[in-house]
């Protein structure tokens, strides 16, 4: 098991915008532990000689295709009734919390 500390796990929630209680990140360094434990089990398999899969195939192993419909375009809300369900809006666009540039990186 990949030995995580509790720094990772509270720079692991600052990244992925979470908040974590002090009392929870060791209950998170372990199931994360754990996680990242049987990701490094499936990297010691041997896989000579295993065909990749191109595509999924069904339970009964028939191997039918995937059928997906037409992307056609369909019915579409007015732009001001879209304005008017957005949180925060500055027509013609949506106003979102900033992202990039925030804290000294990863």
């Amino acid at each position: 098991m990949p030995d995580l500390t509790p720094q990772d796990i509270q720079k692991l929630a600052r990244l992925s915008r979470l908040e974590v209680a002090e009392g929870d990140v060791g209950r998170y360094r372990a199931e994360l532990g754990a996680v990242l434990g049987w990701m490094d089990r499936l990297g010691e398999m041997d896989l000579d000689g295993v065909e990749p899969m191109t595509r999924a195939e069904t339970a009964d192993g028939s191997n039918h295709e995937n059928r997906l419909d037409a992307d056609e375009p369909g019915p579409v809300l007015a732009n001001d009734v879209v304005m008017g369900l957005a949180p925060r809006a500055m027509p013609p666009f949506f106003r979102v919390p900033r992202v990039l540039g925030e804290g000294g990186g990863a």
